[in-house]
């Protein structure tokens, strides 16, 4: 299971007999600009040409820790404000989005909202963790990532990332329970259950209880999952092995529901990094075979497999289509200045995105981010606005972005 680096900066570090404690905060301040088309329905119902949003996170990080337990704690505090008023699916930029998951525990408030605004805080991280040389045991919300995708995670169901998210230092928190046997050879053999409160299913129906090995041969890694996910019996193989210069990973998972009907969704990407101007060059290509989705989108959303609907609701699946690419670069220009570039694209209808934004780091403690991103699609393919009515769509909307951040 992957983890985050815990922070960048830390306000105060005691050390006593073995024990460390740290905190830092992270304010993020990140804002939107949206131009809608002219039948979008924001601009129906608000007579609005442009889509206004401005966030704010405010991110507490306290850990404490020994040779052998470790607590940690992450309280949020976020808010939003836009121009006009609260529309479902319409409020948040999955560019920028990073919010809670619905974890088990209701472990947060309602501050304040209005037609425009909203405000809340909650607990994104609760876990209490030990570790001996051949055991570790962590229980509470932490977050958990599978799989190797870089821009698609058939076989991350753990909150995911959307395919455009800037922000990925903190994944949204599982309230999970963790059992991991370590051998000597590197080997691990991992027991995982994620517990959800959601009020379409019983909190039996919404659990996750995998096991998960990992092994290494020679260069290259393997990752075997079987378990339970919601009321499905799933099963994975995460590869990782170097091809000459090149890293290549693949993913693939078989979803099996009820009837014994299955589905295999798979992933494949491979990297590479070379120097270029006297800075460094990164860049990637994935496929992303997407079991769950469909050739055409030629109709209704409602009318679109029940299955597919359910996963992009549960955050994860973030594609219609059966059969998309994408490929990107990074690029360090200086070592205050990075850009970074991508390029989505469903491989049947060949509607694409581009997204590009430039980060600028002038010391440790801030970091500002500027970009934009383009959706060219006709109605109702991949990357195009979705039909809502006769008279009106949703999405497939070009516009700018930004975040600032400062560690403390």
């Amino acid at each position: 299971m992957k983890t985050e680096r815990f922070a960048r900066q830390t306000l105060h570090e005691t050390v006593c007999a073995g024990v460390s404690a740290d905190s830092t905060l992270r304010f993020k301040l990140s804002g939107d600009h949206t131009a809608l088309s002219s039948n979008d329905v924001i601009q129906e119902q608000f007579d609005k040409s442009d889509l206004l949003q401005l966030q704010s996170n405010f991110r507490y990080m306290y850990e404490t820790r020994d040779p052998r337990w470790s607590f940690e704690f992450h309280g949020v505090a976020h808010g939003l404000v836009s121009n006009v008023g609260y529309l479902q699916g319409q409020m948040v930029n999955p560019s920028q989005s990073n919010l809670q998951a619905s974890g088990y525990w209701n472990l947060s408030k309602n501050l304040t909202s209005g037609r425009r605004h909203t405000a809340s805080m909650f607990v994104d991280r609760l876990r209490l963790s030990y570790r001996s040389e051949d055991w570790r045991f962590m229980i509470g919300r932490l977050p958990v990532s599978w799989g190797r995708g870089i821009v698609y995670q058939p076989l991350d169901v753990f909150n995911a990332y959307p395919p455009t998210a800037i922000d990925r230092e903190f994944k949204p928190g599982n309230d999970s329970l963790v059992l991991e046997r370590l051998f000597n050879s590197g080997a691990e053999l991992q027991f995982l259950s994620t517990f959800r409160n959601c009020d379409s299913t019983s909190s039996n129906d919404a659990s996750t209880h995998v096991l998960k090995g990992y092994f290494h041969s020679g260069e290259s890694e393997f990752d075997l999952i079987l378990g339970q996910h919601w009321s499905e019996t799933i099963g994975g193989i995460s590869i990782a092995s170097p091809l000459g210069p090149f890293l290549v990973r693949t993913d693939v998972v078989l979803t099996c529901g009820d009837f014994g009907s299955c589905t295999t969704s798979a992933v494949a990407n491979m990297d590479y990094s070379f120097g270029v101007m006297g800075g460094l060059l990164y860049t990637f290509v994935e496929y992303f075979y997407n079991g769950f989705g469909v050739s055409s989108r030629h109709k209704k959303t409602a009318n679109l497999p029940s299955r597919l609907l359910e996963g992009i609701q549960r955050g994860e699946i973030f594609a219609y289509g059966k059969h998309l690419i994408a490929t990107g670069a990074s690029v360090t220009w200086h070592p205050l200045w990075n850009q970074s570039v991508s390029l989505l694209i469903n491989a049947s209808d060949r509607s694409f995105l581009v997204q590009t934004n430039v980060s600028y780091v002038p010391t440790d403690n801030v970091n500002l981010a500027l970009g934009f991103r383009i959706l060219v699609g006709d109605t109702n393919e991949e990357f195009g606005a979705t039909q809502l009515d006769n008279n009106t769509t949703s999405g497939g909307n070009s516009g700018l972005f930004f975040e600032f951040s400062y560690y403390r």
